[in-house]
């Protein structure tokens, strides 16, 4: 098989284990009568031809591929994973290394106020006024690593789709801190009607903001379900409402404004830190622009790393990221410190 062949064919076999095949690839190894295990099997084994870590004369070249193979199907895969999350929030593109992209700002028919923050990595956010509509922004690189071996994979001890989860987890939780960041770094710049920060919920502000925001299109609140706890019933007789709490936790429209649950999970294994903030809910129209513009440049780079002391191989992997945020006084922030 040439290997241009056989690098289409692992592709394909990526996608249906990772379980974001199209139709004609899923209807191409059903008809083959290939089962999800078949799929696994046939994977290792052409990875494994393209790169076997246990053959002392493995070349370079094919290793260089089958990293860029698992890099290129985690990053099919992250995009969708922050749209899941904060999709209302964020535009996502990708371009080739050097390019730089331009993003279109509309501007909406009462003038609204825009404004640039731009996010440095380690650094703080700086404020600069937007006079034109296309913007451009610079970039950081995202990185992380995870104690996994190619060959644990090769052996069976996980999955593909495992094995990538794993990976999409780090970047995925550096992504999502960073949007919060820079979300954050909004809130001083908005108007006084457009945010509150108090250590409970207090409905008058709330009330306030949703109102300012409902002035641009039709406002949802986005929050943890941890927040939206705190949401109150319109009335002790707000049927809905009783039946919200009782079914999901919480009121899923707070006096006629949807709530939009943003899933939480843990940094680590010790449920002590959690990805998103609790403390904060963002009120906006949903017609509004996306708030955050995020691209990836050029390919991820997934490689293998020995550790010092402990001889432990580790998947290391880069992706450079820019990052910038165009908010407007469309925007409501409210903050609830005792949470």
């Amino acid at each position: 098989m040439a290997n241009m062949e056989l690098i289409q064919d692992i592709r394909d076999l990526m996608a249906v284990a990772t379980g974001r095949a199209d139709a004609p690839i899923v209807a191409k190894f059903s008809e083959a009568g290939l089962t999800k295990n078949d799929v696994e099997v046939s994977l290792r084994e052409k990875l494994a031809s393209l790169y076997n870590p246990t053959d002392v004369y493995a070349s370079l070249e094919g290793k260089n591929q089958c990293f860029a193979l698992i890099a290129e199907s985690v990053m099919a895969q992250l995009p969708k994973k922050v749209a899941d999350q904060f999709g209302i929030f964020v535009e996502q593109k990708t371009v080739k290394v050097g390019d730089k992209p331009k993003f279109i700002v509309k501007t909406g028919r009462k003038g609204l106020k825009k404004f640039v923050t731009r996010g440095a990595q380690g650094g703080t956010y700086r404020k600069g006024t937007l006079d034109k509509k296309e913007l451009t922004f610079d970039y950081f690189t995202l990185v992380g690593g995870v104690r996994l071996e190619y060959r644990e994979y090769l052996a069976g001890f996980l999955t593909m789709a495992e094995l990538q989860e794993i990976i999409l987890e780090q970047a995925v939780y550096q992504v999502y801190v960073e949007i919060q960041n820079i979300l954050k770094a909004t809130y001083s710049g908005l108007p006084a009607n457009n945010k509150h920060q108090a250590s409970s919920f207090v409905e008058a502000e709330m009330d306030k903001i949703v109102a300012t925001v409902s002035a641009y299109g039709t406002p949802v609140i986005m929050c943890t379900k941890k927040f939206a706890g705190t949401l109150p019933l319109v009335t002790q007789y707000d049927q809905k409402g009783i039946n919200d709490i009782h079914n999901a936790g919480h009121v899923q429209d707070y006096k006629g404004t949807r709530v939009v649950i943003l899933e939480q999970s843990f940094v680590d294994e010790s449920n002590t830190e959690t990805i998103v903030d609790d403390s904060f809910a963002y009120v906006l129209p949903m017609s509004a622009d996306a708030l955050v513009k995020l691209v990836y440049e050029g390919q991820m780079i997934i490689s293998e790393n020995k550790l010092r002391g402990t001889g432990a191989i580790e998947f290391q992997f880069e992706q450079t990221v820019g990052m910038t945020t165009v908010y407007t006084n469309n925007l409501g922030i409210y903050e609830n410190t005792a949470l």
